[in-house]
């Protein structure tokens, strides 16, 4: 029975709006002044890079029963044992009063951080898989350490449950 690989992509109506853009930039940049020339020349490189990125490696995350294969640098990927990864999380974030998600992938000497454009899906639902297939390949929600769950806590560290606040003691403190 063969291995199945899911696999999570840019969309390709962004690569084709990216497109779009960089020409419209770049026919607005040759009819301006010389400094709009400059500002719209780099604009219209800028997104003309990332569209053919987008075209060159559109799989930006995979996942089997051996590992995760995530995209590296301008192209080129990596392969990750599951052994190799730490956590698995979602990371919310507000910036400019616009919330924002991302997935992201911990092995503990690289973190891999990516959007909804990046997966053409929601994060959300992209760890879930990503979890389950996890789960599926080493018969065990543990992280590589072999702690239960994704959250490595310490001593000291809060603890948030069902909107308490609660501590942890310290080593040596009695509650």
């Amino acid at each position: 029975m063969a291995e199945e690989e899911k696999r999570w992509r840019v969309r390709p109506e962004q690569v084709a709006l990216k497109a779009a853009a960089a020409v419209v930039f770049a026919l607005v940049a040759l009819r301006g002044d010389a400094g709009f020339v400059l500002l719209g020349g780099i604009i219209a490189l800028a997104l003309t890079a990332l569209a053919v990125r987008d075209i060159l490696v559109p799989v930006r995350l995979a996942a089997d029963q051996e590992g995760i294969t995530v995209v590296t640098g301008i192209a080129g990927t990596r392969r990750i044992p599951w052994a190799e990864i730490k956590h698995i999380r979602l990371y919310k974030s507000r910036r400019l009063g616009l919330p924002s998600r991302l997935l992201e992938i911990d092995t503990g000497d690289s973190l891999h951080l990516l959007s909804t454009h990046d997966l053409g899906a929601p994060p959300e639902a992209v760890e879930r898989e990503l979890r389950t297939i996890r789960l599926g390949a080493t018969g065990r929600p543990e992280d590589a350490a072999g702690r239960q769950g994704d959250a490595v806590q310490r001593p000291g560290d809060v603890i948030r449950r069902r909107g308490d606040v609660i501590r942890r003691p310290e080593d040596g403190e009695t509650r």
